[in-house]
């Protein structure tokens, strides 16, 4: 994997954060409601990376997809780790419950309304099954929200439709919130402030 540097997006970093989760209802539209100021914006580049460069969030080029994506894995298995518990859930924005793709996918999902999340459980982070989740996402903007909110596909009810309460916890446990950026070749991560 290349050498990745936590680069700090400051003001820039949280429009962009909020620019991406005001295209989505939901926990997206939960998480806004929070306030990002109360938390920070930063990106895993390549060393070297200049700070015009990291908040030129539209232009691709910097890194491989599948860096981005072994970054990812390896962060998310470290917040399971630090929390203890959590899920990380990932929001199909532009898609409905009802799409084909969605109904034939294999990855763990749930549903509200006709929003539509895939998750991973704790000890699920490897590459494979981050791969699948990131590969079941319809929609061209990627959004993820990892949530100190346990969710097992054993508790689920066994149509997968789950209440506004759950998407409500899931949101106001959320300690990161991961979009795409980059031509879809890294994340914008916002972590909670503690």
């Amino acid at each position: 994997m290349t050498n990745l540097k936590v680069i700090s997006l400051g003001m820039d970093g949280i429009r962009y954060v909020e620019a991406c989760l005001r295209q989505g209802m939901g926990i997206s539209s939960k998480i806004l409601q929070l306030g990002l100021d109360n938390g920070e914006v930063y990106a895993a580049l390549p060393e070297g990376t200049s700070l015009e460069r990291a908040t030129s969030f539209d232009v691709g080029g910097l890194m491989s997809r599948r860096d981005a994506i072994a970054w990812f894995a390896e962060h998310v298995d470290n917040l399971w780790r630090i929390e203890g518990t959590g899920t990380l859930v990932i929001q199909d924005v532009w898609v409905r419950s009802n799409a084909p793709a969605v109904q034939m996918s294999t990855v763990k999902k749930f549903f509200n309304d006709t929003e539509v999340y895939y998750f991973l459980e704790k000890g699920d982070c490897e590459w494979p099954s981050i791969n699948a989740a990131i590969g079941a996402v319809v929609s061209f903007l990627f959004i993820a929200t990892f949530s100190r909110y346990p969710i097992r596909s054993d508790d689920l009810p066994a149509d997968g439709i789950v209440t506004e309460s759950v998407v409500d916890e899931i949101a106001r446990a959320a300690r990161e919130v991961f979009v795409s950026a980059y031509d879809q070749e890294g994340f914008v991560v916002w972590r909670r402030s503690s």
